[in-house]
């Protein structure tokens, strides 16, 4: 997990409209990479949290595709 930088968080509000990153916010998101969801997803093992880490994984995999768009 780590955090975004300011033109990061710019970039990707700018991306996707209907991203809830405040502009008032005075912390910047943190993120995970791809294999760290994937180790996440390893370790918890009740059905809710297996439910929210696989809806997590299909955001990440919908974003790849939208990132490698060209604009």
């Amino acid at each position: 997990m780590f955090r975004l930088t300011r033109e990061e968080m710019i970039f990707l509000r700018s991306k996707n409209p209907t991203a809830k990153i405040s502009s008032k916010s005075r912390v910047l998101p943190a993120v995970f990479t791809e294999r760290g969801l994937y180790m996440l997803a390893t370790i918890l093992k009740s059905k809710k949290a297996v439910n929210a880490t696989f809806a997590i994984i299909e955001t990440f995999a919908l974003s790849l595709i939208h990132i490698s768009e060209p604009t």
